[in-house]
């Protein structure tokens, strides 16, 4: 559950399955009895570090990158001692480690030209430059029948997300890197086809519906 503008008109309560909150989406924690909590970029945890607090509960999964976990050790290191973390770590860039090419990790990918999606996320995901499609990989490694996406708009970006308000935005590069993205994403879609895992938006005007990723309406 992504935070772009398409969350204004969507009741949380009606989303399916178990809810993994995106950065700003965390801000809906009350919606739900049970839920996990993704951030991948660090200046988020100096932005919004109350909504933080109050969205991850002592039982809340957390899926965070080592810059997170890095940005919470300061600022709030209870935060990493309530609950178990799932390391959301950069497959070509492991932590304190060199970088490598996608042809180094080619047995653990699934690969299309520069594009790739990590068949192995608890060795590493590929960073796509959004949190959504880090996390979109640890969905296709549970091997879910069905994977919703909400708030995942990738469009639009000068817009505010459903929880900020105009003039007071932070910057997006996703508009910018949209191609990039999307060919990531539609290797994700392979893999998620592979695995007999239906991959669909619930809110409308994603850009994934450009790739193949079906609207579902709720």
């Amino acid at each position: 559950m992504g935070s772009g503008p398409s969350m204004r008109d969507v009741d949380p309560a009606r989303l399916p399955g178990f809810p993994i909150l995106l950065n700003g989406a965390a801000s809906l924690h009350a919606a739900f009895t049970d839920h996990a909590v993704a951030v991948e970029d660090e200046r988020f945890v100096w932005r919004h570090l109350d909504m933080l607090k109050a969205a991850l509960r002592p039982e809340t999964l957390r899926l965070f990158s080592p810059a997170v976990m890095r940005a919470l050790a300061e600022q709030e290191p209870d935060l990493l001692r309530d609950a178990p973390v799932i390391v959301m770590e950069n497959l070509l860039k492991p932590f304190r480690s060199r970088r490598r090419s996608l042809e180094e990790v080619e047995s653990r990918v699934l690969r299309d030209g520069d594009a790739a999606v990590s068949r192995e996320p608890e060795q590493g995901v590929v960073v796509a430059g959004t949190v959504a499609y880090s996390v979109l990989q640890f969905a296709l490694a549970t091997e879910a029948r069905r994977i919703a996406v909400a708030g995942v708009d990738l469009t639009n970006t000068a817009a505010p997300r459903f929880y900020e308000t105009a003039g007071r935005t932070a910057a997006s590069g996703i508009e910018a890197g949209q191609a990039r993205i999307l060919s990531h994403f539609a290797v994700a879609l392979q893999l998620a086809e592979e695995r007999s895992s239906r991959l669909e938006t619930v809110t409308p005007g994603s850009a994934l519906e450009r790739i193949g990723v079906v609207y579902a309406p709720l």
